[in-house]
């Protein structure tokens, strides 16, 4: 006997929600940008660039730490009890 065939889960949606995967993505999208810009400031010049590079490449550290910070107590404590 064979399964039955099952639609994706995004076929299962309403239309309306089709912009939510261009919202899920903006974010990290933006962060790899400015990253990338980063890393090719500090490849190709000084000055000026090297504050650009600093600036790209603290930016995925910064909202990193952000983040870490600002989660909840409960998922602190989980993280704690694993070895």
């Amino acid at each position: 006997m064979t399964a039955p065939l099952r639609r994706p889960v995004a076929a299962c949606r309403p239309a309306g929600r089709r912009d939510s995967l261009a919202r899920l993505w903006a974010w990290p999208i933006a962060v790899a940008v400015a990253s990338t810009a980063g890393l090719i400031a500090a490849l190709v010049g000084d000055g000026l660039l090297d504050v650009v590079s600093w600036l790209g490449l603290g930016l995925p550290v910064a909202v990193s730490a952000w983040f870490w910070v600002r989660r909840p107590k409960v998922a602190r404590r989980q993280g704690r009890a694993r070895p």
